[in-house]
């Protein structure tokens, strides 16, 4: 297997400023201050090691621990030329053994002989640099967290609605030890906090009922639930929750309502509800718990909320519109205290996941819509399911379990049969059909935030966009969208964000550089279908890399 890299630098003089218009902490972001490493970049049958200092690749991982290619061959719908599915990966260190590895989620699922499913994460050690162990989880992880205190990595199994806790025993040695319920009655897609400010208490969200989770991370158990219906304004409303964010500010955990319901705002002192924020979007929390931000992909905003004191509710800060359909930030501070920096110090790098194919947008317009308004992607919804706007549906079309169907006009066929991710250019991928340079990175240094609930611009930087997807939900409206994310995080003075579009890369942000609103900028190319990336920073007192590999097992 080949891959043509090259890697190109590019420095964007010009960016334009919008008009008005993926999240929790993983545990692992203490180590995203270390100026010196490398991303790891998990892409079609291949990890990539990019060095972002001089935008080159410098190792391959193209086989598992028993040398076999990075296929999901012999899980469910599998094959030999189909990439295994990776999802989040975190960077765990353990000081009193020396090691430190990268654990990444793998999404396929594997059916035993006697008809249980389960899944695998891959661990790579990041000294060989190559995948040393590959133990087994519940069906579907998604979400991993790394745990300092304990050196484990708690990764959740959508299917199974528990946390399989990792340990590393030694360089190449990984034990279960433990697997924690994250639910009291739907199995379902989950996330965590990891906080050492609340240490060892955690909590955790299920999208599936109207419960907040505490887990204790030492112990590895879940030590309570709570109930929150009753305190809501209607107890209908918020039937799962997503995002979990802490402030250390007021000591309240914020939790996404799947629905659309708001946000829930929640006393950790005594574990009670202090209110429902009207905010709707995913969330993620400034470094020193100041600021949270409320990221709405839908109305492409978000709301920055300031925390009061403990037991009140917080309040809007500022609206920061962003344009282009953001996700979650990534912060970057310049700042050299070990201390978490007060949110002023920082710079807001929001993904964008807009839709940029030429033939969606004129369709979008012709129908007097936009490929950016709500419902088109269906982002903040709680399944893959969309309503395209020139997608003309059979209204009585649908039933229980399946989507709505295209409207067929006088001759028996679909009226709209090109509309939505029926489009040319999505499937198969055609990147001649898109305009890449509509996505990128949505750019705001947070210190130009005024703090009287008024509304803030971000400015785009042009970083490759993401390619749109037909949802494969089975109760999907037919040529409706799935969800599409982009992987981004900071490493050093780097931003690196992953594009399908102009072609499939990294781009690498020199978040460091000086000038607003310009950023010293560069890609590299990769494997196709690049989705996640992680920092793995040298080990302390290593002054240079490690030497470059073409290829590694």
């Amino acid at each position: 297997m080949s891959y043509p890299y090259r890697a190109v630098t590019v420095l964007c003089l010009v960016f334009s400023v919008l008009p008005f218009s993926h999240g929790v902490t993983e545990g692992d972001e203490e180590f995203d201050t270390q100026t010196l490493g490398n991303f790891y970049v998990f892409a079609d049958q291949v990890i990539h090691i990019i060095n972002p200092s001089n935008l080159s690749v410098i190792g391959n991982i193209t086989r598992d621990n028993l040398g076999a290619p990075l296929t999901n061959n012999g899980s469910l719908g599998g094959d030999s030329n189909t990439s295994r599915t990776w999802n989040d990966a975190v960077l765990v260190e353990n000081p009193s053994l020396g090691t430190r590895h990268v654990f990444v989620n793998e999404g396929d699922v594997y059916q035993s002989s006697n008809g249980s499913q389960y899944s695998y994460v891959s661990v790579i050690d990041t000294v060989s640099q190559k995948i040393v162990a590959r133990p087994q989880v519940g069906a579907t992880p998604v979400h991993i967290y790394y745990v300092n205190e304990t050196s484990s990595a708690w990764s959740h199994s959508d299917g199974q609605g528990s946390f399989f806790v990792l340990t590393p025993e030694s360089a190449t040695n990984v034990t279960l030890a433990a697997v924690v319920p994250s639910y009291v009655s739907s199995q379902m897609h989950g996330k965590l906090i990891v906080n050492g400010a609340i240490n060892p208490s955690s909590y955790g969200s299920n999208v599936g009922e109207q419960v907040l989770e505490k887990f204790n991370l030492t112990t590895n158990t879940r030590t309570n639930h709570f109930n929150f219906s009753s305190f809501l304004p209607d107890p209908s409303v918020c039937v799962g929750t997503h995002t979990i964010v802490y402030s250390q500010v007021n000591q309240h955990i914020y939790v996404e309502c799947v629905d659309g319901a708001g946000t829930i705002e929640w006393n950790t002192l005594n574990d009670t509800f202090v209110t429902l924020q009207p905010y709707v979007g995913t969330l993620y929390n400034a470094p020193a718990g100041d600021l949270i931000f409320v990221t709405n992909t839908d109305n492409s905003t978000s709301a920055a909320l300031h925390p009061g004191v403990n037991g009140n509710a917080s309040y809007l800060y500022q609206y920061i519109e962003i344009g282009y359909q953001p996700s979650d930030p990534v912060l970057y501070s310049n700042a050299t205290s070990s201390l978490p920096a007060g949110a002023g110090n920082y710079s807001a790098f929001f993904p964008t996941v807009r839709n940029t194919n030429i033939n969606n947008i004129a369709q979008a317009a012709a129908a007097g819509g936009s490929v950016t308004e709500y419902g088109y992607y269906g982002q903040n919804t709680a399944d893959d399911n969309s309503t395209p706007v020139e997608c003309k549906y059979n209204s009585t079309s649908a039933t229980g379990t399946t989507g709505l169907q295209l409207l067929n006009g006088s001759n028996g066929e679909p009226a709209t049969p090109d509309c939505g991710a029926c489009a040319a250019g999505i499937t198969p991928l055609d990147p001649t059909q898109y305009n890449a340079s509509l996505a990128g990175l949505g750019v705001i240094a947070l210190s130009n935030l005024s703090g009287n609930a008024s509304t803030a611009n971000a400015t785009l930087v042009s970083a490759g966009a993401a390619a749109p997807q037909l949802s494969l939900a089975s109760n999907a409206n037919e040529c409706s969208f799935a969800q599409v994310a982009r992987g981004a995080v900071r490493g050093g003075p780097f931003i690196a964000v992953t594009a399908d579009l102009p072609q499939s890369s990294v781009y690498i942000v020199d978040a460091a550089a000086p000038g607003t609103p310009l950023y010293g900028q560069g890609y590299v190319l990769t494997a196709d279908s690049p989705v996640t990336v992680t920092w793995v920073p040298y080990e302390e007192g290593t002054a240079a890399a490690p030497s470059p590999a073409v290829a590694m097992g």
